[in-house]
């Protein structure tokens, strides 16, 4: 076949996004030319706004954070002469307004423009529009794959304007595809007219670190005098029960939590990390360091609050994380709340965690005591690895390539 040049868009910092590195990996593997336009996001320093990771270029757009009319001005200036600097600076917990929202299709707008492509393929909401009308000009395919249920990232009038424009561009995309069943349910119950599931799993092979790495870490560190080790990397939320982990690990000294990443909490993990001897705090930690602090761990936590909970977010309901099959890449057991989010069933199915009632501070201690039973723990083990075989990168790639192999065939015929 003839070489087809995929467009990527993601409104996020593209390098650390497991999911679309992963797929566009796998097409670029496959014989296609893969560019990712990406938003200058989710980092504390200035960042090269061009870039090759896995063979792949990286284009990262300008964050325009500002509602004031000067900074808009100099900001559609540079965009009307098509000026990206060397390097943007970057914003760590910068939410999507309506100007950034703005500016970030501008920008993905001019970029496609000389990248003539083939396939777009549009990483969740925020590209949408860009997405669709370019596909619409081009003629060509233009796929939607939301990670994560647009509408209920917001509220009130905001949900219902996003539901609304989700819908409208979502009937218009070529394929949809998403990261669960959950999802797919309610995104065809939405208008898709097609929606494939390719989950955030992932390849063992990405998971294997070398003994003497891993026991060079773990001295280190000083992780060798603990009778178990927990990690959690990830979102630093109210919504993923930290502050109880926080709590439990501090109040038992033979456990170890390895502990990493952004949000609203990062503070109080900072300042109880200075305390507490037995909790390491890794900051952010990339994508390439991700197997490493996996593998260095006993068990992985990944506990979401309950519907009822007002720290709750909407989106639980959908979570099927990229650290569950992280873990089960990596054959790692994990801690869980029981019956939250569609994590909560498959995890009843695989009986790879200790699923807790409720997420309290006695009984992540009782859990960590559990773990410690060697018994228990390598039953954990063999039904995570058993995970990894059934949640496999390998059948999501199949998925991925078949679809791209029908649609390439489709729009040739036509």
């Amino acid at each position: 076949m003839n070489k087809k040049n995929v467009l990527m868009f993601v409104n996020t910092f593209a390098y650390d996004d497991p999911r679309v590195i992963a797929e566009a990996r796998t097409l670029h593997q496959a014989g296609y030319s893969v560019t990712i336009i990406g938003a200058a996001r989710n980092t504390n320093r200035d960042v090269p706004t061009q870039g090759i990771h896995h063979d792949i270029p990286i284009i990262l757009t300008p964050l325009v954070k500002t509602y004031h009319i000067k900074e808009i001005g100099i900001a559609f200036w540079q965009w009307l002469n098509g000026s990206l600097a060397e390097t943007a600076q970057a914003s760590k917990f910068h939410k999507t307004n309506v100007i950034s929202l703005l500016f970030f299709n501008l920008w993905c707008w001019r970029l496609a423009r000389q990248q003539r492509p083939d396939i777009i393929h549009c990483h969740d909401f925020s590209p949408l529009p860009t997405a669709w009308l370019l596909a619409r000009l081009r003629r060509i395919p233009f796929i939607y794959d939301a990670h994560e249920s647009a509408p209920d990232m917001y509220a009130g009038t905001k949900a219902r304007v996003v539901k609304r424009a989700e819908a409208f561009f979502m009937r218009r995309a070529t394929h949809t595809i998403t990261v669960g069943n959950r999802l797919a349910q309610s995104l065809v119950a939405r208008g898709a007219k097609s929606v494939t599931v390719i989950g955030n799993w992932k390849s063992k092979a990405d998971f294997q670190i070398e003994s003497p790495q891993l026991q060079a870490e773990r001295t280190r560190l000083g992780l060798n005098s603990y009778h178990l080790v927990i990690t959690y990397l990830g979102t630093l939320s109210p919504a993923r029960e930290i502050l109880p982990l926080l709590q439990a690990v501090s109040d038992t000294p033979d456990v170890a939590l390895l502990i990493g990443g952004s949000g609203p909490l990062e503070e109080n993990v900072i300042r109880v990390a200075e305390k507490a001897a037995n909790i390491y705090w890794l900051g952010w930690v990339n994508m390439l360091q991700l197997p490493l602090y996996t593998q260095l761990a006993d068990v992985i936590y990944y506990c979401l609050a309950t519907p009822s909970d007002p720290s709750a977010e909407r989106n639980n309901y959908y979570s099927t994380p990229n650290k569950l099959f992280e873990a089960f890449a990596a054959g790692k057991p994990l801690i869980a709340h029981q019956g939250v989010g569609e994590i909560g069933e498959i995890l009843e199915k695989i009986p790879a965690a200790l699923l807790l009632e409720a997420v309290t501070v006695e009984q992540l201690r009782a859990a960590f005591q559990q773990l410690q039973n060697p018994d228990t723990l390598s039953r954990l083990q063999q039904a995570a690895l058993q995970g990894g075989e059934q949640y496999s990168w390998q059948v999501a790639e199949k998925r991925l390539l078949g679809l791209y192999k029908e649609l390439t065939e489709s729009y040739a015929a036509n």
